[in-house]
């Protein structure tokens, strides 16, 4: 019996082959390749700024520091999230203020997110969930009636559309993920997509310890060699290496996507008729991504779990696994944040029923129609 991946990177002779010029040219590190990365990404969504980082949290964390988003400003965010997006708020010396989400998109839900704005709030960080984009009309209009800034996190949302808008050019700051799982993969890396031009500029220079390589360029014609730092950085550059392979997959951007969208339909028409397994939903007006494909287990029509399910397919060697359990605002880490359990009904709810299945561009539909197959078996013989 062979083992059904959850995801798996498509890399081939062109990615390799990419690399190896990289790694001949004696250049890795933030340079050449690097540039031509950021220049493809911006052509790819039509946006003015891209900003290679080295990976997607710490993106987010640059996010925070380029909005001056710290010292108790308060801000809010799903509680079914990942856990890197809420180390970033806790790191920036924010306060994380948890919203509940909608139980179609499980996308933080926009009816709950006024009723949590105070004076103290100062952003509305927004996760795009499995490539399913979040109803960014609404968070936008309260983002603009209370003068906050939205950070998006669209680690699974690369490919994805809103109401015929592209992720990555609705919010202040958008941020990528490149990881294995990702729907283009650089081994690890992110990207950071800016509306202004100024908070490029500093991503910049925060992602290269501070330094503001214009600045030294031009400064000391004597001493180039000379700089000086007037802000706290980090080294969060990206290396050559990983943009080469960033270059080759994004080409094949699209394909991936289209793939992953047919794949997707047709694991959805094979599930639709079982008792209380729910197929992802994409909504009208947008294009699901399908990065993750998240059913729902509606355990009230079972006599059995979602996590009975889940042991049951992995145990005939299918990769499963539940994107959260617990959910975010129920981590240890979080206990001190204004959310215990029951104060958000509809994540807590989602996250003992949500389960995410194998999807990826090189998974075939003999393995679909085998996992298919596995959960009726499970839901018909409980």
């Amino acid at each position: 019996m062979n083992q059904i991946l959850l995801g798996m990177p498509l890399i081939g002779d062109e990615e390799i082959s990419m690399v190896s010029e990289v790694l001949r040219s004696k250049w890795i590190l933030n340079g050449p390749m690097v540039e031509r990365f950021e220049a493809d990404f911006k052509d790819k969504l039509g946006v003015s700024h891209a900003a290679a980082v080295t990976c997607c949290t710490t993106g987010m964390h640059l996010a925070f520091s380029l909005l001056n988003i710290g010292d108790g400003d308060e801000v809010l965010l799903s509680g079914f999230n990942f856990i890197g997006g809420g180390l970033t708020v806790l790191q920036n010396n924010a306060y994380p203020v948890f919203v509940d989400i909608d139980p179609v998109t499980f996308n933080i839900d926009p009816g709950q997110i006024e009723k949590k704005i105070t004076s103290k709030t100062k952003a509305i960080f927004v996760l795009h969930y499995a490539g399913m984009a979040a109803n960014m009309d609404p968070i936008l209009e309260l983002a603009e009636k209370h003068n906050l800034y939205v950070i998006e996190d669209a680690a699974h949302s690369l490919g994805s559309e809103y109401k015929g808008r592209k992720i990555g050019t609705l919010g202040d700051i958008t941020v990528f993920s490149f990881g294995p799982m990702k729907a283009i993969t650089t081994a690890m890396g992110g990207m950071m997509v800016c509306k202004e031009k100024d908070n490029d500029r500093k991503v910049r220079i925060l992602r290269s310890y501070g330094m503001d390589a214009s600045v030294r360029e031009r400064s000391n014609a004597e001493k180039p060699w000379s700089y000086k730092v007037n802000d706290l950085g980090h080294n969060f550059r990206m290396t050559d290496v990983s943009a080469a392979m960033g270059v080759v997959q994004l080409k094949k951007l699209d394909s991936f996507i289209s793939t992953r969208r047919e794949l997707s339909f047709y694991m959805s028409e094979l599930l639709e008729d079982i008792p209380g397994i729910c197929p992802p939903v994409e909504l009208p007006g947008c294009k699901h991504s399908f990065l993750y494909y998240v059913i729902k287990v509606e355990e009230e029509q079972l006599s059995k779990s979602r996590d009975e399910l889940a042991l049951y397919l992995r145990s005939n060697g299918v990769s499963v696994s539940v994107h959260w359990d617990p959910p975010l605002h129920l981590q240890p880490l979080f206990k001190e944040y204004n959310c215990g359990e029951g104060s958000l009904p509809v994540s807590e709810a989602m996250a003992k029923q949500v389960l995410t299945l194998p999807m990826y561009p090189g998974i075939t539909r003999e393995d679909i129609e085998r996992i298919v197959f596995l959960v009726r078996e499970f839901v018909t013989n409980q």
